[in-house]
């Protein structure tokens, strides 16, 4: 092994070591980046990048344009830079040997994803949200607790309708990957800083401007249109705030042209139903009652809200915001008993009357985990055993959360040890206790070392 001298005179000891060192670590970093998860969703376990498409807004997606790939031209880049320092090629004159330009190559991968999420696939990050809010109820229901995310957010209070709302849950999902593509961008731009070698000589200035110019030109078309979008959307709100809704309606038809995405988001839905139904109270369609129910459910009406809402829903069963504004309002009804003034009080764990919600629920959005696992457990509460081991079963099949499976093993086992047969139950809490490395699932070891 060598000692940290050795390392340091082996680094730069020869002068141009170093310039093959640091675009090296930066490339192979890039490289491992495009293999490590990037985004963490709650109910279908990790994507890495090669899974992750881009999309900034032009409705073009394909597998072959990921955010692995973008790593990989990255990483093929700096290791290219490397190779030109170690031993000049033929013709190495004409690539651009600029770290800085390197390094902010880099953060291109990480930039368009922040920027994707954040501002131009709607779609992705309500369905991130709604997995989030899922999990998040069915925890509330373990009866153990588990670690916080990096930012507490309640789950009837996640909202990617605000900027900072979609902040918050994109830090809660990053995983690892994402923050290499920064590092290896930190080790080329501030390269300079820690080398002794002189400075290349300058590049032609006409070169220099040129890729400048062509840099420019493809930020602007790749996040122009979205940029253009979230502004029109902007003034689309100014505008209902000062009760010009005629206006805010044509804001609001500009922008989904700049952005189509914005369709399949509820906010949009919303913002276009207030205008239309202060313009034409006396024919209500479904965006104006989108409206209603979001009016109802900020004052903790959702049996109001539930009712605008089902129209929509008889018209549009099968398009997803509307399904997860549904969810929302339906997982809340089954949560909270409504009393009289409009809000509502947490139903106890015996209550089971909210039974009625959770079969909506589960007719609704079939692919709800939390619809299916809580009427599973109203189940097995009632004795139902048959029935609830069926509703687990079907958990087991909605999503790759291994604390979710954990907990449905866990219940199935306490139907079959309901019916009699222990030596199936036997097992299958051992099938509990082994997704559950953590020692968070106390009902099982309980069950299985025979305290209940």
């Amino acid at each position: 092994m060598l000692s940290s001298k050795q390392f340091w005179f082996l680094v730069t000891g020869r002068p141009g070591r170093l310039q093959v060192i640091v675009p090296l670590c930066a490339g192979g970093l890039m490289l491992v980046a495009s293999f490590l998860p990037w985004l963490n969703d709650p109910l279908m376990g990790a994507y890495a990048a090669w899974r992750l498409p881009v999309d900034t807004g032009w409705q073009f997606r394909a597998a072959a344009l990921s955010y692995g790939t973008l790593c990989l031209c990255c990483a093929c880049y700096a290791l290219l830079l490397a190779c030109v320092a170690w031993r000049p090629l033929k013709g190495h004159t004409y690539l651009p040997r600029s770290y800085i330009a390197a390094g902010c190559l880099c953060l291109v991968p990480i930039v368009l994803f922040l920027f994707q999420y954040l501002c131009s696939d709607t779609r992705g990050i309500s369905d991130l949200a709604q997995h989030k809010l899922q999990v998040l109820l069915v925890e509330q229901h373990f009866g153990y607790k588990f670690p916080r995310d990096r930012i507490f957010v309640a789950p009837f209070m996640l909202d990617v309708t605000t900027l900072t709302g979609r902040g918050a849950l994109l830090v809660n999902q990053l995983s690892i990957g994402a923050v290499l593509p920064c590092i290896s961008a930190w080790l080329l731009i501030t390269h300079k800083r820690f080398s002794s070698l002189p400075a290349r000589a300058s590049v032609d200035h006409k070169r220099r401007a040129c890729v400048r110019t062509i840099a420019v030109c493809a930020l602007l078309l790749v996040i122009g249109r979205v940029t253009a979008a979230l502004a029109c959307e902007y003034e689309a709100s100014v505008s209902l705030a000062d009760g010009r809704y005629m206006q805010a309606l044509n804001w609001l038809n500009t922008a989904l042209i700049l952005n189509p995405s914005l369709n399949q988001g509820a906010a949009y839905h919303i913002e276009r139903g207030q205008a239309l139904y202060f313009l034409a109270p006396q024919t209500p369609n479904d965006d104006s009652r989108a409206y209603l129910a979001h009016v109802y459910a900020a004052q903790k009406d959702y049996a109001d809200g539930y009712q605008q809402l089902l129209v929509v829903w008889q018209h549009q069963r099968e398009t997803p915001w509307v399904i997860a504004e549904m969810s929302t309002t339906l997982a809340h009804l089954a949560e909270f008993a409504e009393r009289p003034g409009g809000s509502g009080v947490a139903r106890p764990a015996t209550d089971d009357t909210g039974l009625t919600w959770l079969q909506l629920l589960r007719k609704i959005a079939p692919a709800n985990v939390y619809g299916q696992y809580m009427f599973g457990r109203t189940q097995c509460d009632l004795h139902n055993y048959a029935l609830c081991a069926a509703q687990m079963n079907i958990v087991l099949k909605l999503g790759a959360n291994t604390d979710i499976w954990s907990s449905a093993y866990t219940y199935i086992a306490v139907s079959e040890a309901g019916r009699g047969r222990y030596t199936l139950a036997r097992d299958l809490l051992f099938k509990a206790v082994q997704l559950d490395p953590d020692y968070r699932n106390t009902t099982a070891r309980e069950e299985l070392s025979g305290l209940h």
